[in-house]
Protein backbone atom coordinates (compact mmCIF):
# COMPACT_ATOMS: atom_id res chain seq x y z
CA UNK A 1 0.00 0.00 0.00
CA UNK A 2 1.36 3.55 -0.68
CA UNK A 3 0.64 6.53 1.03
CA UNK A 4 0.60 9.76 -0.76
CA UNK A 5 0.82 13.07 0.99
CA UNK A 6 -1.04 15.61 -0.36
CA UNK A 7 0.94 18.93 0.05
CA UNK A 8 -1.65 22.13 0.37
CA UNK A 9 0.14 25.37 0.42
CA UNK A 10 -2.20 27.85 1.65
CA UNK A 11 -1.68 31.55 2.31
CA UNK A 12 1.94 31.49 3.76
CA UNK A 13 4.05 33.97 2.48
CA UNK A 14 4.00 37.22 4.68
CA UNK A 15 5.72 39.12 1.36
CA UNK A 16 4.78 38.08 -2.24
CA UNK A 17 5.77 39.29 -5.53
CA UNK A 18 2.32 40.85 -7.34
CA UNK A 19 2.35 39.44 -10.93
CA UNK A 20 -1.29 41.16 -11.35
CA UNK A 21 -4.73 41.39 -9.72
CA UNK A 22 -7.88 39.64 -11.04
CA UNK A 23 -9.68 43.03 -11.39
CA UNK A 24 -6.72 43.86 -14.51
CA UNK A 25 -9.48 43.60 -17.14
CA UNK A 26 -7.95 44.59 -20.37
CA UNK A 27 -5.78 41.81 -20.55
CA UNK A 28 -8.29 39.14 -18.69
CA UNK A 29 -8.28 36.71 -22.06
CA UNK A 30 -4.32 36.62 -21.38
CA UNK A 31 -4.43 35.95 -17.70
CA UNK A 32 -6.93 33.57 -17.78
CA UNK A 33 -4.92 31.72 -20.34
CA UNK A 34 -2.32 31.31 -18.00
CA UNK A 35 -4.24 28.52 -15.99
CA UNK A 36 -5.71 30.60 -13.51
CA UNK A 37 -9.71 30.52 -14.45
CA UNK A 38 -10.59 32.52 -11.50
CA UNK A 39 -11.51 36.08 -12.24
CA UNK A 40 -13.33 37.27 -9.04
CA UNK A 41 -13.25 40.21 -7.27
CA UNK A 42 -10.45 40.75 -4.49
CA UNK A 43 -7.80 38.00 -5.59
CA UNK A 44 -4.44 38.95 -6.85
CA UNK A 45 -1.95 36.46 -8.02
CA UNK A 46 1.85 36.08 -6.95
CA UNK A 47 5.03 34.22 -5.82
CA UNK A 48 5.72 33.64 -2.56
CA UNK A 49 7.81 31.38 -0.34
CA UNK A 50 6.57 28.44 1.32
CA UNK A 51 6.70 28.66 5.04
CA UNK A 52 10.85 29.73 5.61
CA UNK A 53 11.96 27.52 3.05
CA UNK A 54 13.38 28.69 -1.18
CA UNK A 55 10.12 26.48 -2.03
CA UNK A 56 8.15 29.23 -4.30
CA UNK A 57 4.46 28.87 -4.92
CA UNK A 58 2.68 31.18 -7.51
CA UNK A 59 -0.85 31.42 -6.16
CA UNK A 60 -3.58 33.68 -5.61
CA UNK A 61 -3.81 35.88 -2.55
CA UNK A 62 -7.37 37.47 -1.25
CA UNK A 63 -7.66 40.29 0.09
CA UNK A 64 -5.80 42.71 -2.44
CA UNK A 65 -7.22 46.05 -0.99
CA UNK A 66 -4.82 45.38 2.07
CA UNK A 67 -2.10 44.63 -0.10
CA UNK A 68 1.33 46.66 0.82
CA UNK A 69 4.42 47.70 -1.18
CA UNK A 70 7.29 46.28 0.44
CA UNK A 71 9.67 48.99 1.04
CA UNK A 72 12.11 46.99 3.61
CA UNK A 73 14.99 44.80 3.16
CA UNK A 74 15.35 41.32 1.74
CA UNK A 75 16.80 38.98 3.90
CA UNK A 76 17.43 35.30 3.76
CA UNK A 77 15.38 33.05 1.32
CA UNK A 78 13.16 36.62 0.75
CA UNK A 79 15.98 37.97 -1.35
CA UNK A 80 14.65 35.90 -4.49
CA UNK A 81 11.34 37.40 -4.15
CA UNK A 82 13.48 40.62 -5.18
CA UNK A 83 14.99 38.55 -7.92
CA UNK A 84 11.66 36.88 -9.48
CA UNK A 85 10.11 41.20 -9.18
CA UNK A 86 13.11 42.73 -11.08
CA UNK A 87 12.77 39.23 -13.93
CA UNK A 88 8.90 40.01 -14.15
CA UNK A 89 9.56 44.09 -14.75
CA UNK A 90 12.68 42.79 -17.39
CA UNK A 91 15.41 44.42 -15.15
CA UNK A 92 17.25 40.64 -15.06
CA UNK A 93 17.19 37.83 -17.60
CA UNK A 94 16.23 34.41 -16.77
CA UNK A 95 19.72 32.98 -16.24
CA UNK A 96 20.19 35.91 -13.97
CA UNK A 97 17.13 34.65 -12.03
CA UNK A 98 18.08 31.02 -11.98
CA UNK A 99 21.79 31.72 -10.65
CA UNK A 100 20.30 33.70 -7.79
CA UNK A 101 17.88 30.94 -6.80
CA UNK A 102 20.78 28.15 -6.90
CA UNK A 103 22.83 30.63 -4.61
CA UNK A 104 19.92 31.52 -2.25
CA UNK A 105 18.96 27.69 -2.50
CA UNK A 106 22.05 26.45 -1.65
CA UNK A 107 22.46 29.33 1.03
CA UNK A 108 19.78 27.80 3.08
CA UNK A 109 20.92 24.17 2.44
CA UNK A 110 24.04 24.90 4.39
CA UNK A 111 22.21 26.25 7.22
CA UNK A 112 23.23 24.69 10.38
CA UNK A 113 21.01 23.95 13.28
CA UNK A 114 22.11 26.48 16.23
CA UNK A 115 20.73 24.50 19.12
CA UNK A 116 24.17 22.21 19.85
CA UNK A 117 26.14 23.82 22.80
CA UNK A 118 30.20 24.10 22.42
CA UNK A 119 30.55 21.20 23.94
CA UNK A 120 28.71 19.00 22.12
CA UNK A 121 29.93 20.54 18.74
CA UNK A 122 33.71 19.97 19.80
CA UNK A 123 32.73 16.50 20.71
CA UNK A 124 31.61 16.15 16.90
CA UNK A 125 34.85 17.32 15.13
CA UNK A 126 34.17 20.70 15.36
CA UNK A 127 37.32 23.09 15.46
CA UNK A 128 36.55 26.60 16.69
CA UNK A 129 36.95 28.29 13.85
CA UNK A 130 34.00 25.91 12.63
CA UNK A 131 31.91 27.23 15.38
CA UNK A 132 32.55 30.18 14.70
CA UNK A 133 31.18 30.19 11.27
CA UNK A 134 28.34 28.79 12.95
CA UNK A 135 27.47 31.82 15.21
Amino acid sequence: MKIHQRVIYGDDGDIFVLDYLSTWHENIKEFLARGNHDSSDMVGYGYYLYENTPKIVYDNKWDYDNFEYYEGEFIDNNRILKAISSYLKDEIDIELLINSYDFFKSEYEKKFPDFYEYETLKKAGFSDKDIKKLS
